[in-house]
This record gives C-alpha cells, sequence and structure tokens, in this order.
C-alpha cells in the first residue's frame, strides 16, 4: 500500500499496487467453438467439454501473453490469455467476446507466449521478418504473413489474415517454424508437396498464390507441414481408411501442379489432424526469456 502525500487541506489516497502474479496456463477450444482454460490437466481427455463437444486445440501460454484465434472466413480475433475464463469448466462460446461472421468456424489457435512462439525478428539481407503464418485455402491458394500483425488485442475488433474470393474458406492455417516443405491434398486424391520458401509473403490480407492446381469440381482439404524426419501427413479416404504420406513418400516439385495422385478408386474426405501434446510445466521457465524456448 502507497500512501500519496499532497498539500495541505487534500484527501490523502491509498493505492494499492498489487498487480496479479503471472500464471502458466493453457488455451482450450472446442469442436463447437467453446473456450476456456485449464492450467494442467493431465490428459486432454480429463479435460471437461459440453456433451457431444471434444476438444480439438490446446495452447500454452502466461497470463501474460495473448492467443490468436483463427477463423475459416480469414478473420484473426486475439485477446489476452488472463480473459479466457477459468470457468465454467467447460468454458463459454467465443462469441461471448466476438462477432464471429455468419457460419465461421474457428479452426486454429496460437499463442504469442514466447518460450513457445518466437517473437518477431527483423528482415534481413538473409531471412525475411517473421515469424509466419501460413495459410491454405479450398481452392488451392497459399500465402505467408507476419504473424506481428495479430500479437496485440484489438478492443473487441477482428483483424483479416487472408483475403478470400466468394465461396473459398480457410482450410489450413497455422505457424511456420523451421520447416522445409508443405503437403496439400485434395478431395480427389491429389498429393503436392513443395518448399515453403516458395509461398509468398505478403503483408495484410491478400489473395495467395496457387499453391496446388484443382481440377473443376475438385477442393483442397488442407495439409501438413514438413520439417523432421517423422512428419507425415494422415488422410482419411471417403472409404474410411486412413493412409499416411511421409515426407520422402512423392517427390518434392514446384508448387502450383496437381502433384501427385495418390488414390485412384475413391478420395480423401479429412485431414485427421496430429494428436494433441500437453506441455510438461515443470520443463518450462516461469517466465518467458529472450533465450527459452519449450521443445516437448
Amino acid at each position: 500500500m502507497i500512501q500519496a502525500a499532497l498539500p495541505e487541506g487534500h484527501l490523502k489516497l491509498d493505492f494499492d499496487l498489487a498487480v496479479a502474479a503471472p500464471q502458466n496456463t493453457n488455451v482450450v477450444l472446442s469442436r463447437d467453438g467453446w473456450i476456456s482454460r485449464a492450467d494442467c490437466p493431465a490428459s486432454v481427455g480429463e479435460i471437461p467439454v459440453r456433451k457431444g463437444d471434444e476438444v480439438v486445440a490446446v495452447v500454452p501460454g502466461s497470463t501474460l501473453a495473448q492467443v490468436v484465434f483463427l477463423a475459416d472466413d480469414g478473420t484473426a480475433y486475439t485477446m489476452r490469455i488472463n480473459d479466457v475464463p477459468a470457468t465454467p469448466a467447460h468454458g463459454v462460446p467465443i462469441t461471448q467476446f466476438f462477432d464471429l461472421g455468419d457460419q465461421a468456424k474457428i479452426i486454429a489457435v496460437i499463442t504469442t507466449d514466447e518460450r513457445f512462439t518466437s517473437p518477431d525478428h527483423p528482415r534481413t539481407d538473409d531471412a525475411q521478418a517473421g515469424p509466419f503464418l501460413l495459410v491454405a485455402t479450398a481452392s488451392g491458394l497459399v500465402l505467408r504473413t507476419p504473424l506481428a500483425s495479430f500479437r496485440t488485442p484489438l478492443a473487441n475488433a477482428s483483424r483479416p489474415y487472408i483475403r478470400l474470393v466468394e465461396g473459398d474458406q480457410v482450410v489450413m492455417a497455422t505457424l511456420a517454424t523451421d520447416e522445409e516443405t508443405i503437403y496439400l491434398a485434395s478431395a480427389k486424391g491429389h498429393l503436392i508437396q513443395f518448399q515453403i520458401k516458395e509461398v509468398n509473403i505478403l503483408s495484410g490480407a491478400a489473395k495467395g498464390v496457387i499453391g496446388i492446381k484443382l481440377k473443376e469440381g475438385d477442393v483442397c482439404l488442407g495439409g501438413a507441414l514438413m520439417g523432421g524426419r517423422f512428419d507425415k501427413v494422415v488422410l482419411e479416404t471417403s472409404g474410411g481408411k486412413v493412409m499416411e504420406f511421409g515426407r520422402a513418400k512423392y517427390e518434392v516439385t514446384s508448387r502450383g501442379s496437381m502433384g501427385f495422385l495418390a488414390i485412384r478408386r475413391s478420395g480423401f474426405v479429412r485431414i485427421i489432424p496430429p494428436p494433441i501434446h500437453l506441455v510438461d510445466w515443470n520443463a518450462v521457465r516461469t517466465e518467458p526469456s529472450d533465450n527459452d524456448t519449450y521443445d516437448g
């Protein structure tokens, strides 16, 4: 408690400068668009959700950091992690905080905590400024855009991260780190793998460039980034079969072609997301530092 010394005749004011200590936590997103905080769940299965709903994303961060929600209509919403409700346990609809577009759905969540997401770095002669969001759309377009534009909350408002043509939607939005290539898959069974550096870096909301060329009636389902030797894209076929493709399955080509026909008698219906891995907070520093990252 601090007492302010004021001239005689004025009221003496007391100021309580106590500030809540930062807390390590996790932001949870459910399939139906409900958000919550879960501090130390032992497993994803222990995170409570409403009946019939399921957890689709869990991102770690300090309550002093921000979280960015990316919708499939190309809109980004940023809020302080501390403002994500900790109760009720199953969370609240994100629409209590933001006015999502008609039929828009949150498809990705990114933390700005620098222990998990690298800080912004300026452009140099050898490298572009980053880190970047990497985005793919149902029409096969791709782009990269700096995360820097979305790190700060904007008074309950939204910001576009890609400009979509009518009828298109985002099918993949992720943070590109040290990966080298990207796989994209189409519903009619085509796969293409190309260098991430071929994807243009565009500031502001732009339309992007062709990642995978599609035949009439075909759509891009999304994809996966390839960096490590065990990275893979996992797809479900229209017959219910699960197929996996590692980075060595198909050669790296230039973006903009149809790629390779991976399946002939049926097609793909969806990208199967990788398992959600929870952070071991015992292995992470209490506070972010300039050189601290988590590799769990």
